[in-house]
């Protein structure tokens, strides 16, 4: 078997030029042994990607560059996407008022920067997608996740012109979140965990909760330091819609309008959060709403 193996990636070898900085890494014929397979330079980010995708454990492994695409780069299966060495691979899309990566089935990113021009960063349709240390920089919203999607965000930087991440389940910690234009995180329906993340934005609310949300907001710092105008963070935490989050050891600094913001039969517990500097008050709870504060 050993014999086998070895002569079946030598053949491997030969076939695929080494040329390419996208290589892609799956285990041979179940045995556990692991190849490189390298891509000729004459194909595509895109070919790369399908290439991935005949199976759902492979690694895309990009090398060091600057990838520019003109279209969204769709990934059909749940595969992870690395950079071979830490902040040194981007991946551009210049299509306008579309994703640059859509996600089918979820799957894992880590390393990587996304960027967009006229576009958003990226669109998982379902599944659960990890994404750890990376950054996106966009011209509208930074990452749609789906109500039929879980998604782990681990230590990455999200800058949107608008929203910079919107979903239903699952954990963001550790994030910085800034630069927005509307909304740092927007939580509907599910249950979302934000955990000591930096959230700064430029106008809109920090962190919102609506539709029946829940979730925890633990240790997190809300600031005003991207901040165009005085007064234009509407709210570092806006709780609505009946939804029940736990607001809990946050940290609001800053020339907000409210540190935070409850209305329209929204509930939730407030509880040992620090507010300083807001221009009108610290815990606004208007009709109908129903916190429980501590």
């Amino acid at each position: 078997m050993g014999i086998f193996i070895s002569e079946y990636k030598r053949r491997i070898d030969e076939f695929f030029s080494s040329q390419s900085n996208a290589t892609v890494r799956r285990s041979l014929l179940g045995c556990g042994v692991s190849t490189t397979v390298h891509h000729p330079l004459s194909r595509s980010l895109q070919d790369a990607i399908t290439e991935a995708c005949f199976n759902d454990t492979d690694t895309l492994v990009l090398g060091e560059g600057h990838y520019e695409v003109e279209s969204t780069l769709h990934v059909m299966k749940p595969i992870s996407i690395v950079a071979d060495r830490p902040g040194l691979v981007t991946i551009m899309c210049r299509k306008p008022d579309a994703p640059a990566i859509h996600l089918q089935l979820g799957g894992r990113m880590r390393n990587i920067t996304v960027c967009s021009e006229g576009g958003s960063g990226i669109l998982i349709e379902s599944g659960h997608f990890l994404m750890e240390d990376c950054e996106l920089d966009t011209s509208i919203d930074g990452c749609e996740v789906s109500s039929q999607s879980t998604a782990h965000l681990l230590k990455c930087k999200l800058m949107a012109k608008r929203c910079a991440i919107t979903l239903s389940h699952g954990v963001i910690d550790t994030c910085s979140i800034i630069r927005f234009g509307s909304c740092g995180v927007e939580v509907g329906h599910g249950n979302v965990d934000v955990l000591r993340c930096h959230i700064s934005g430029e106008a809109g609310y920090g962190l919102q909760y609506s539709c029946g949300a829940g979730g925890r907001v633990f240790r997190n710092m809300f600031d005003d330091e991207h901040m165009v105008h005085r007064g234009d963070i509407l709210a570092g935490i806006l709780v609505e819609s009946g939804s029940d989050p736990i607001v809990n050891d946050n940290k609001v600094m800053g020339k907000f309008r409210n540190a935070i913001y409850s209305c329209d039969s929204g509930r939730g517990t407030f509880m040992s959060n620090t507010f300083v500097g807001f221009t009108r008050f610290g815990v606004v709870i208007m009709s109908k709403a129903q916190p429980l504060t501590r």
